[in-house]
């Protein structure tokens, strides 16, 4: 009878060890998708910005657009009011007309300086811009390489959890059934671990101290017992139970 507990605790022991692995690598799996959303995040973000600046670069040339033909209409009207000078027949018109001139002239004055600025500015943002979308290119190939690198990561984390699962179903194939139902009670209520050794009268399950008598039962190895704290499955660890 000793050593058929011993063999199960040695096998709910194994059991434990690939269902932990199961967890992680399942952790490891579900955080894939995260991984990779972020990545997407981050590659949209550096192409936004591309086209935030863009947007502006554009903005400030139809600006500029805009400049270039306001001045080309005061021009035109210039030209009619010269035109008009020769035709007007008081002084009064006559001064008008020429006040007209001159605030167009100053209209275009300030219009050529503003659209000199513009021409300095649409020069250093299309600088910018084609910094940025270096950068933004230099991005996009990294997050790239990143994301294939966590899709070959993940397909070989995959082809792990298989072989575990595989290895999880041939050790359940070798425990009991109704102690099998006891692994479930256990993991549904608790959770992991499902077994627990006791060292010195204290379950590692629950760090908490167990009977003297059930400490004492244990050393016997006579049928599994279950931690009157947390209801795990119990051993007492000495080296001949590893």
């Amino acid at each position: 009878m000793s050593d058929d507990i011993r063999e199960q605790i040695h096998t709910l022991n194994k059991l434990q060890t690939v269902e932990d692995k199961l967890h992680q690598l399942q952790i490891e799996l579900n955080q894939v998708d995260t991984n990779l959303t972020q990545l997407d995040s981050q590659l949209v973000q550096s192409l936004q910005e591309v086209a935030n600046l863009s947007g502006e670069l554009e903005a400030i040339r139809k600006t500029y657009r805009e400049g270039e033909l306001d001045i080309k209409v005061n021009q035109e009207t210039i030209a009619k009011s010269d035109a008009k000078l020769r035709q007007v027949k008081t002084n009064k018109e006559y001064q008008a007309t020429l006040r007209e001139i001159d605030e167009l002239k100053r209209k275009n004055s300030a219009l050529e300086d503003e659209l000199l600025g513009l021409l300095d500015k649409i020069e250093s943002t299309e600088a910018m811009l084609a910094e940025r979308e270096k950068r933004a290119e230099q991005r996009k190939n990294e997050i790239v390489a990143q994301q294939n690198s966590i899709r070959e990561e993940a397909a070989k984390k995959q082809a792990v959890l298989g072989a575990l699962q595989a290895e999880r179903s041939d050790i359940t194939t070798a425990i009991p059934k109704s102690l099998m139902v006891q692994v479930e009670n256990i993991k549904s209520l608790r959770g992991r671990p499902i077994i627990a050794a006791v060292s010195g009268a204290i379950c590692s399950g629950c760090n908490m101290n167990i009977p003297a008598q059930l400490y004492n039962e244990l050393q016997r190895f006579d049928s599994l017992k279950r931690c009157p704290m947390c209801q795990r499955i119990i051993y007492w660890n000495d080296l001949r139970s590893e």
